[in-house]
């Protein structure tokens, strides 16, 4: 009898490292990424609790803090903590690119830390805006209120 990948549903467990660089590649890797940092596990109704353990054990095992939490609520989180300062950044990039080129050569720290942001892969930000696009709406609109 042939399995279909339903079959192996309850081994899948959603896990999202919070760590990371700009860059990308085994060339950007550091053995250490993960040391201190937290990880969210979003397991779903299928998955299996020897699955999650063996998962939870496998992130701890790199040194990272594990979190779990459900889908929606790591998409809510992760729409106000990472993906809408990313949209913030890469504008105020382009804006400033957009109206002087030259410009740059003149900022200081906080700007970098924003045009650092604002580099990351772009087709991994793509696919991010794309899954997650109610989320970074919501946000952007939120800070239009405040």
């Amino acid at each position: 009898m042939s399995q279909t990948l339903g079959d192996y549903s309850n081994y899948f467990i959603p896990a999202h490292p919070i760590a990371g660089k700009e860059k990308s590649g085994f060339e950007a890797s550091e053995s250490n990424l993960f040391n201190n940092r937290k990880v969210i596990i979003t397991p779903l109704e299928t998955s299996s609790p020897d699955s999650i353990n063996l998962i939870q054990k496998m992130w701890e095992g790199t040194g990272a803090d594990v979190d779990f939490m459900s889908p929606e609520s790591h998409d809510e989180l992760l729409g106000m903590t990472s993906h809408l300062p990313h949209m913030l950044a890469f504008s105020l990039v382009n804006y400033l690119i957009s109206k002087n080129p030259s410009a740059s050569i003149y900022a200081a720290g906080g700007f970098k830390d924003f045009s650092r942001i604002a580099s990351g892969d772009a087709v991994m930000w793509r696919d991010i805006c794309i899954q997650n696009k109610d989320q970074i709406i919501d946000h952007i609109k939120a800070t239009k209120k405040h």
